[in-house]
């Protein structure tokens, strides 16, 4: 008989951490219910869904696979049920009919933002895309008879729904993934809708003007530092759609994507994916033991070891120290296409704990950060950005490095979304003018209506951006061209912008600092930075302060005897001008050789 699954949370607390629903229990197993004959306590969550679905006919006469149910889910449990079982959850729900996604008990805001995600699922794309905050009012005044329409209130509605602790859960990455398109879907209480509109109204809301304003609490009245979670079904289905042949890849791509995912145990942020690995090739085996007792910068390592030993490129680095808000992976695909180099790379004490072993790789020094400006974080929460300006005055208004020449002007634009397209001969495509317009728009609105102490520096800035020919406004800004870069923008890879000493502009990772070294890496897609493991800072001639790397006096006694030096590794970093192999083959065609990097 067909099975169907459920997929659901138990929360710590309900969203926006409302003290009231928080005593009401919902994380204690304290409801009784009877099953096989026998009482047994499950929370108060799952005690609502079985409630809801008793008066639904599409369901109560259904067979239920519930993990809370059918593992027993006890710390003291001896007979190793549970790792077994995690294992193959992964298989449980690809093979199951249904999986339905609880969402909770329903309330004003998710009636409201069922109703609307119907709604803008029944428009055409082109009519959806119309859908603006600036262009809501209007609409409502011109269609004041007619009740259906959304109103400011059904968004706002909709902004709090997202904020349902669900979407943000470790362990549902998986269950999403592996479950089949047709039969999924979620109740809210009452409220059915099936996953593909949750998802089509994430899609839409991350590439639209409403994403900017999900985050803000002046709109959606949740204070406390909560971030939204609208990003995460559109996440969930790149990766669905990212057509990998490979389990590994699967399994990495997905722990890259999810590593903002919340679990209450560390290790599931490794255990809930890791059923992944065996999607497209089930004679994978399990090197990763699924062990609960495991420290768990133990079970980190170890699979940041075996993810190095089992995939070709060096992705798994990019995420190495990265801030809370970390890089996405969207676009790093089509960088370095030919970047031929092989990888060197040895993983060294791998016969002792996991978390003192060391990477040893063989690099290029390609150049040092001498200047670090606003995160983009910063940036998307209204921060005027006055460092990036000074930074691209710096560079003067040519940009030339390893052949490539372009304006100052146009490089700053196309550093901030990673634009190095290259045309079919191989030659770098011409700057889009109406993606310069858009910049041009977006950038006004970023530095103008907020008092910020350095504002003639930024007016400064604009000016000088103006002078050599970026096509700034004057007067009124076009509200959708600058939504249109905002957009663009908010899908880059990395965090923060810098300059190089030889100056070279990129982007990089918001922990990055002044002095990390940028190098580049034979077998990784984009230059990495790294850190000295032991900094001491010294004034050079010109008064200016250089970071240096220590001697190891204090070696760690798992760091080989003939090495003197070792590093951090900070991340990975965009480039403009190097991300097709340039400097590699300046390097090569020099006889330039490859430094040995110790990491630790």
């Amino acid at each position: 008989m067909p099975i169907r699954l459920l997929s659901f949370v138990d929360p710590e607390h309900w969203p926006f951490g409302n003290p009231d629903r928080d005593a009401d229990g919902y994380n204690t197993v304290n409801q009784a219910i009877k099953c096989n004959g026998f009482v047994i306590k499950v929370t108060k969550n799952l005690h609502d869904f079985l409630q809801a679905i008793r008066g639904r006919a599409d369901c109560n006469k259904s067979n239920f696979w519930i993990d809370a149910l059918c593992i027993n889910q006890s710390p003291t449990d001896s007979t190793g049920e549970k790792p077994e079982q995690v294992k193959i959850m992964a298989k449980v729900y690809k093979e199951a009919k249904n999986v339905i996604v609880w969402l909770g008990k329903e309330d004003d805001d998710s009636r409201s933002a069922t109703r609307l995600m119907n709604e803008l699922c029944m428009m055409a794309p082109e009519e959806r895309a119309e859908v603006t905050p600036m262009t809501l009012k209007t609409n409502v005044e011109s269609t004041a008879e007619s009740k259906d329409f959304p109103t400011i209130d059904d968004w706002r509605s909709l902004a709090r729904f997202f904020y349902r602790r669900y979407f943000k859960r470790a362990w549902v990455v998986q269950e999403i993934i592996c479950a089949k398109r047709t039969g999924l879907y979620a109740l809210c209480g009452s409220q059915k809708i099936h996953w593909s509109r949750i998802q089509t109204t994430s899609n839409f809301i991350t590439d639209s003007s409403w994403g900017r304003l999900f985050h803000s609490p002046g709109f959606t009245g949740i204070e406390g530092g909560l971030q939204p979670h609208h990003g995460g079904p559109a996440t969930l289905a790149e990766t669905i759609s990212a057509k990998m042949e490979k389990s590994e890849e699967v399994f990495m791509y997905s722990l890259i994507r999810s590593r903002e995912y919340d679990c209450s145990c560390p290790k599931d942020k490794i255990y809930s994916l890791i059923g992944l690995r065996h999607l497209q090739d089930s004679a994978v085996g399990f090197t990763i033991e699924v062990d609960y007792d495991q420290e768990d910068h133990d079970i980190y390592t170890q699979t940041a070891m075996h993810i190095l030993d089992s995939t070709e490129d060096l992705l798994l680095l990019y995420y190495a120290e990265e801030a809370v808000v970390g890089l996405g992976i969207v676009g790093y695909r089509r960088y370095w296409a030919d970047n031929k180099e092989p990888r060197h790379i040895i993983i060294n004490g791998r016969g002792g704990r996991p978390h003192l072993a060391t990477l040893e790789l063989r690099a290029w020094p390609l150049d040092t950060i001498s200047k670090a400006g606003e995160s983009k974080q910063d940036v998307y929460h209204g921060k005027p950005c006055a460092a990036w300006l000074k930074i691209v005055e710096s560079l003067g208004p040519e940009y030339d490095h390893y052949g490539h020449h372009e304006q100052t002007k146009d490089v700053f634009w196309r550093t901030l979304v990673t634009n190095t397209a290259r045309g079919q001969l191989g030659t770098p495509e011409p700057p889009d003018q109406d993606l310069e317009r858009a910049f041009a728009h977006w950038i006004s609105r970023t530095c103008r209506g907020s008092p910020h102490h350095e504002s003639e520096a930024i007016q400064r800035g604009l000016n000088l951006l103006e002078e050599w020919g970026t096509p700034l406004p004057h007067g009124k800004i076009n509200t959708n061209e600058s939504n249109r870069f905002a957009s663009i923008f908010r899908h880059t890879n990395c965090l923060r912008l810098f300059r190089t000493t030889s100056g070279l502009l990129g982007l990089g990772t918001t922990s990055l600092h002044e002095g990390d070294q940028v190098c580049i890496v034979p077998g990784s897609r984009v230059p990495l930075i790294f850190r000295p493991a032991h900094i001491s800072a010294k004034a050079n001639e010109s008064g200016s302060i250089s970071h240096t790397c220590d001697t190891l006096h204090d070696k760690p006694s798992h760091v080989a005897e003939h090495y003197n030096h070792a590093w951090h590794l900070v991340g990975a970093c965009y480039l403009h001008g190097v991300m097709h192999g340039e400097a590699a083959r300046r390097f090569k065609a020099d006889g330039k050789q490859l430094d040995t990097v110790l990491v630790i």
